[in-house]
């Protein structure tokens, strides 16, 4: 049994340095160190930029069972996925009514489940901490963070305006949210494989 899970363990913590490079709808604003505890009760209450990860990980808890209800009943199970889309295009909407980082574009960063980098228009020193909210593509998904600067360089060409490549580690996150980052994370790197594979067929 400890070497089963030993080597659970050890998957999760590969999954964890899994990087990617993607596009990500963010926001970031230094936090004080003495602010953070209560910052960090707030996650729990901006239920409304999370409303799609709240969605996408109750539908992963139910994958099994709706996996049942399409061998048992196709009608069924139509029927539920039809509720579903509805729920998506709800929930979209509550967000977008909601948060203005909806309307800002997509950047491109570098991004894992422990960390990421992503431009900024000025240096942040290291060891500040930030509060991160992230806006995962196509999915919508908003997922709320807290991690600390490790470093912070002039790169050698503004990308999109931005001078200063910034690299954090993620420090406080909520479980369900490291679990659908996680999720992100390997179905962009496995589109990413299949992409790669397609090119060196043709």
């Amino acid at each position: 049994m400890s070497s089963e899970i030993e080597a659970a363990e050890e998957q999760a913590e590969r999954r964890n340095f899994f990087r990617i490079d993607d596009s990500v709808t963010m926001s970031y604003q230094a936090v004080p160190q003495e602010e953070l505890p209560q910052r960090m009760e707030n996650m729990h209450t901006e239920a409304n930029f999370t409303v799609m990860g709240s969605i996408a990980s109750i539908n992963q808890n139910m994958a099994g069972i709706m996996h049942r209800i399409e061998e048992e009943d196709q009608n069924v199970a139509a029927y539920l996925k039809a509720i579903n889309n509805k729920i998506d295009i709800l929930g979209r909407a509550l967000l977008a009514n909601d948060n203005e980082l909806t309307e800002q574009p997509a950047q491109p960063v570098n991004l894992s489940a422990s960390g990421m980098a992503f431009y900024t228009s000025e240096q942040v020193e290291a060891g500040v901490i930030l509060e991160l909210k992230l806006l995962l593509q196509p999915s919508f998904t908003g997922i709320i963070t807290f991690a600390e600067v490790v470093g912070s360089n002039l790169v050698d060409e503004p990308v999109d305006g931005f001078d200063y490549c910034t690299r954090v580690n993620f420090t406080h996150m909520l479980e369900k949210d490291r679990d659908l980052l996680i999720r992100h994370v390997i179905r962009r790197q496995s589109e990413d494989l299949r992409r790669r594979r397609e090119e060196n067929e043709c």
